[in-house]
């Protein structure tokens, strides 16, 4: 009974060893994991750092070129009006000339005998 005590012993240390390599081995895969994902983690957020880089940039040229569309299309609106106003303005200083001359012959006689 002696000797099945010793095998059984051996036996049980065996297990336990195994047991406990086991554990070990179960103790560095979580460990290996949390390392995977923490990696994955920093990678992930320097991913989405970097994208909102992008999305600055790109928005801020977004922008530029709108503001320069905007300044582009309000010196056409300027510069188409201020053609109208100084057709305007050649127009009404004809008609004013015209008029000046019209009523100055209705104030000025016309010379002596030029009834």
């Amino acid at each position: 009974m002696v000797e099945t005590a010793k095998k059984s012993v051996s036996f049980l240390e065996k297990v336990a060893r195994h047991e406990q390599e086991l554990l070990s081995q179960v103790t560095a895969a979580e460990k290996q994991a949390a390392e995977i994902v923490d990696a994955a983690r920093t990678e992930a957020s320097r991913f989405l750092e970097e994208r909102a880089r992008q999305i600055d940039a790109e928005t801020a040229e977004a922008r530029r070129a709108a503001e320069a569309a905007r300044a582009a299309e309000r010196a056409a609106i300027l510069s188409a009006a201020e053609a109208r106003l100084a057709g305007t303005l050649s127009g009404a200083r004809a008609r004013i000339s015209g008029t000046v001359s019209e009523i100055a012959g209705y104030v000025v006689p016309r010379g002596r005998g030029g009834k």
